[in-house]
């Protein structure tokens, strides 16, 4: 169960959430590699010390790209497991973390 109120979005307390890191290259790579069955909310954080890019589709640039600086989340993104999202980087490896809610 969840409600709204003024455009923001609750969920109760008794929903634990799904945390993944997922390890982000120069190659593309699906965030996260498998998505929770049944996901209605997604955030990625960058927990690297240089920039994230994230895209809706694999692709070989960052180019055209959501980006995340370092420590930065994105908000609270309405998604289920038909929307994928990939992460890539232009240098480097680093972690990304993502929190999933049913």
């Amino acid at each position: 169960m969840e409600f709204s109120h003024q455009g923001i979005f609750f969920l109760p307390f008794n929903v634990a959430p799904t945390i993944t890191t997922v390890s982000v290259s120069t190659t593309s790579v699906k965030l996260p590699t498998s998505p929770l069955v049944g996901r209605r909310l997604v955030k990625i954080t960058n927990q690297g010390s240089n920039e994230l890019f994230i895209h809706f589709e694999t692709v070989t640039s960052t180019s055209y790209a959501y980006r995340l600086f370092e420590g930065q989340s994105t908000e609270w993104l309405h998604m289920g497991t038909d929307i994928d999202l990939y992460g890539i980087r232009s240098t480097g490896t680093q972690n990304v973390e993502v929190i999933e809610f049913k």
